[in-house]
């Protein structure tokens, strides 16, 4: 049982919330994408890592050769 200060609050039986309303709310839009806005780089990686891309130069000469006899020429 709830403990309320307001004695005049009756009980009803509810099937279902009005979900198109609750989804709706401005206060539940503003929260949601005020939490967007505060994340979107730490969720999607951005600004944390900076990828560099090599490019392996001479591909034929070190799958041709055994293993660690040719040197990988990488390009940035």
């Amino acid at each position: 049982m709830v403990d309320t200060k307001d004695e005049d609050i009756d009980d009803e039986m509810v099937w279902d919330i009005n979900r198109e309303k609750a989804m709706m709310a401005p206060q539940r839009i503003k929260l949601v994408t005020k939490y967007i806005l505060e994340h979107f780089d730490q969720k999607t990686y951005r600004g944390y890592k900076t990828y560099a891309y090599n490019t392996l130069m001479n591909v034929a000469k070190v799958v041709s050769s055994d293993r660690g006899a040719v040197e990988e020429i990488k390009k940035k």
